[in-house]
């Protein structure tokens, strides 16, 4: 494996070679812009895979995974062919626009193959401790390759098969060889002065550690970092929250469940236990001066009044009501004041307020939950912290839950049903269909 990006220096002047890497960069950029993984990345994370990515070209012949071997490298093809043998078998071919080692990788393997370049080959490569923070962090990418790892369950089996093999036979030297026969000494017996010496010694030591260790914890016991845990917050019926006037009302025939998630800042010893715990995301809440945290207020306030009002004009727009040319409704809605910010319960209000103009039963009794950002002709966009929502809905007796399309798969597990929908229009035919 060799990398054929290089900067030569010589016969250029530093300006020269300021501008030779920016155009080598802009170069890398575009073509990891056009793979197929990467075609509906922002630039940002196109940048960040161009930052870690090592370009690399290899020779007919050339070993690019050897079966039974460590997975260190995720590869990006950009040309040239590939095949792929297990036992001396083909598999396959991989070529121009596919990638190779999400198995191994996500799977928790070896190489469940060897793959040798049959073709003058073109690639970048990713070391295995740089692409699982890309994995865990870009969406996008995260769902194509788990859903590659679900396609491919026989390669995933045998690349777990090459891990318990080698777990079975390790090589020489590794903690599970054998070890090898030790000499053993007679050292000299020390005498009852050095012993009580090294006996104070191991108490100082361990006194001294005992310390550190007493206020090391009692500063993580007082300080609060900018970290919050994420977990389900209250869940709230809106069916009743919703006054229309100017239009005739029906009264609601099912109840309505907005979600929400509250976000707590526990101390440092705190958030240490919930990390080694597991099951809450963790996200940095920012330091803000109170006139900053005055503004990030009324900004989600605005966000969340906004989303409600969007709401109105979707549920309109599902019925076939027309605003005005300004953009007003023949009807006006006011909401109970709730304490939730942000825009997710669009979707929610949206189909409570359609239930309670049109007359139709889409619910049909049952208990609907719904998350999910809404625009005025009724688009649903995602949001945030579905699974944590999804765990709120089934405790609160939800049957059905509603969320963006794209984020569906979050929210399985829950103990509920769960559909995913691109509108609001979409949103009661599933109502309709279930």
């Amino acid at each position: 494996m060799s990398t054929i990006s290089r900067t030569e220096r010589s016969g250029f002047g530093w300006g020269a070679i300021a501008h030779s890497v920016r155009g080598r960069d802009q170069l890398k950029c575009s073509l990891l812009q056009h793979h197929p993984l990467l075609a509906h990345c922002p630039a940002r994370v196109i940048r960040r895979i161009a930052s870690i990515a090592d370009e690399v070209v290899f020779a007919p012949g050339d070993v690019l995974a050897e079966q039974g071997r460590s997975p260190d490298w995720f590869f990006l093809i950009h040309s040239g062919t590939a095949e792929v043998t297990r036992d001396g078998s083909p598999l396959g071919l991989v070529g121009a626009g596919r990638y190779y080692g999400e198995v191994p990788l996500l799977g928790r393997g070896m190489h469940p193959a060897t793959v040798r370049a049959i073709t003058p080959m073109r690639a970048f490569a990713i070391g295995s401790q740089r692409f699982s923070p890309l994995v865990q962090d870009v969406r996008t990418i995260r769902e194509d390759l788990h859903a590659s790892v679900a396609r491919h369950t026989e390669l995933v089996a045998a690349a777990r098969a090459e891990l318990a093999k080698r777990i079975r036979t390790p090589h020489p030297g590794s903690l599970l060889a054998e070890p090898r026969p030790r000499r053993f000494l007679s050292p000299r017996m020390p005498t009852t002065v050095e012993t009580r010496r090294r006996v104070r010694l191991r108490a100082v030591r361990i006194g001294l550690v005992m310390t550190v260790l007493a206020v090391f914890a009692a500063g993580a016991a007082l300080y609060h970092p900018p970290y919050g845990v994420i977990s389900p917050g209250p869940v709230i019926d809106v069916s009743h929250d919703i006054t229309i006037a100017g239009a005739p009302v029906h009264p609601p025939h099912g109840r309505y469940l907005l979600l929400t998630v509250r976000a707590q800042r526990p101390s440092l010893l705190g958030l240490a236990v919930a990390a080694a715990h597991g099951g809450r995301p963790i996200e940095r809440i920012d330091h803000t001066t109170p006139g900053t945290a005055a503004l990030r207020q009324r900004r989600l306030d605005d966000e969340f009044a906004r989303s409600q009002r969007d709401a109105a004009s979707a549920a309109a727009a599902v019925l076939g009501i027309r605003a005005s040319a300004s953009g007003r409704l023949p009807f006006t809605v006011e909401f109970r004041h709730r304490d939730v910010v942000g825009p997710s319960g669009g979707l929610i209000y949206a189909l409570a307020i359609e239930d309670l103009l049109s007359g139709d039963d889409p619910a049909r009794g049952r208990v609907i939950a719904a998350t999910g950002e809404v625009n005025a002709a009724g688009d649903v966009a995602p949001v945030g912290f579905v699974k944590e929502k999804a765990m709120g809905a089934r405790d609160a007796g939800a049957q059905l839950l509603l969320t963006p399309t794209s984020e569906a798969y979050e929210a399985v597990g829950a103990g509920l049903p769960v559909t995913g929908v691109s509108s609001v229009k979409e949103a009661l035919s599933r109502l309709a269909e279930s």
